[in-house]
């Protein structure tokens, strides 16, 4: 991509919030069954973007991105420290 080029992003994160300690977090909540390695990536991908989105409007770095899969019995949490 050439710096003269656009690049459209399109998207909503589920939920942003502070932590106590002042930190941002983003989470995003999925419910697909059978995630692949490739798809783990992508969900990944897409935090970054949104963190990076998120820091260029407000001046603030994103700390956190959390994965959330939503399950009818329970719900499993991915972590990952955001690294600008």
């Amino acid at each position: 991509m050439s710096p003269d080029e656009t690049i459209v992003v399109e998207g909503i994160a589920d939920l942003v919030y502070r932590e106590d300690d002042g930190d941002l977090v983003i989470v995003d909540y999925k419910t697909d069954v059978g995630v692949t390695g490739e798809t783990l990536e992508a969900y990944w991908t897409q935090l970054s973007v949104y963190a990076d989105l998120l820091a260029r409007a407000t001046g603030e770095q994103v700390s956190v991105v959390n994965l959330v899969f939503a399950r009818p019995w329970a719900a499993h949490i991915m972590r990952r420290r955001n690294t600008p």
